[in-house]
């Protein structure tokens, strides 16, 4: 490793101002390239010395605790070495990817964390290929998100479990503190997913207020920047409207307008729908594309909350794409054909 640092040259300030964008990008893919190498080899080291038993010569708990002594690792640091350890040499793709600095640091930690859950262990085989290829073609975002789609997919009963504890931990408080007016709430997906359509609706709203107001001041030369508020002020102020307009709400005027859309395999409403019955279901398959349910946007929604909403008439309708193995369910509005192709393609 020392040899390696003194090897490296990294230009001044002076030199990468005049550089290319191209050039002092080809410099940071390099440095990471070697970065994502010494990542893996001291996960994989770190995992040798489980198998070997070395870390018990100094008589340490767990190879955890070896790393914390031997390094100086944090706890979470340590962990995460012996899952991404654990990770590569049971996922033999994703070694040589990584051996060869073609999978990210954060993508290789994430995948781990998957991996180590001993509930998805059945499920892991078949899955292999689809979550160590898309750590390489997805943005890290997007990859995240299909990650936590698989694993609820694989442990079912895990996820549901987890939604269930969102909701019944939900709690909302708010407090004042010297100045400051302090909001803080927390609660499930599905009413979560609910309460940010609406937020950004009514801040969609205080945008096109103050562009307005900006174009009658400024006409021509109005821009974003020009703008009275910034976007933290003004999703403040819209959640003072949405408070308001509620306090002025009357009993026939409670629904919210707003929709949300849900997007499920028709495997796996099927699948939930017959064990909501008391039927016998199937084993649902986690690496088959009809197996998940999230908002178009990708956030992840438990499927017992949408055929809970599906049967108390939440959504209005729903339609079937076969070429993507999804349905769609448009809350308080019709779905058209047309726009689940858009949103599903």
């Amino acid at each position: 490793m020392s040899s390696l640092v003194a090897a490296v040259v990294l230009p001044t300030a002076e030199e990468i101002g005049a550089m290319s964008p191209a050039d002092c990008e080809a410099i940071a893919r390099s440095l990471d390239r070697e970065r994502r190498k010494y990542e893996v080899a001291i996960a994989t080291f770190v995992h040798r010395v489980a198998v070997s038993g070395a870390h018990l010569t100094d008589r340490h708990r767990s190879p955890k605790a070896w790393g914390k002594a031997a390094c100086n690792w944090s706890g979470a640091e340590a962990g995460r070495f012996v899952k991404a350890g654990a990770m590569l040499a049971r996922f033999e793709s994703a070694a040589d990817l990584a051996a060869d600095g073609q999978l990210g640091v954060a993508q290789m930690h994430a995948l781990a964390q998957v991996v180590a859950n001993p509930r998805v262990q059945e499920h892991l085989a078949d899955g292999e290929e689809f979550l160590v290829t898309s750590a390489v073609d997805l943005d890290f975002d997007d990859y995240v998100t299909a990650l936590a789609q698989w694993e609820r997919a694989a442990d079912e009963d895990g996820a549901h479990d987890a939604h269930e504890r969102a909701h019944r931990n939900r709690k909302a408080s708010a407090s004042i503190v010297g100045e400051r007016f302090f909001l803080d709430a927390c609660g499930g997906v599905a009413a979560g997913q609910h309460l940010s359509a609406i937020l950004e609706a009514f801040a969609q709203s205080e945008w096109l207020a103050d562009w307005e107001e900006g174009v009658a001041q400024h006409g021509e030369r109005m821009c974003p920047g020009l703008m009275e508020r910034t976007d933290a002020q003004r999703r403040f102020d819209a959640l003072v409207a949405i408070f308001l307009e509620a306090a002025d709400a009357t009993g026939e005027s409670t629904g919210s307008g707003f929709t949300v859309n849900l997007m499920v395999g028709l495997d796996a409403f099927q699948h939930h729908l017959c064990k909501a019955l008391g039927g016998d279901a199937p084993p649902l398959e986690p690496n088959g594309p009809g197996s998940r349910c999230g908002t178009d946007d990708g956030v992840a929604v438990d499927l017992y909350d949408m055929l809970v909403a599906a049967a108390m008439g939440m959504f209005a309708g729903w339609c079937w794409t076969p070429t993507v193995s999804c349905s769609t369910w448009v809350a308080n509005s019709a779905c058209s054909r047309a726009r689940c192709a858009t949103r599903c393609s």
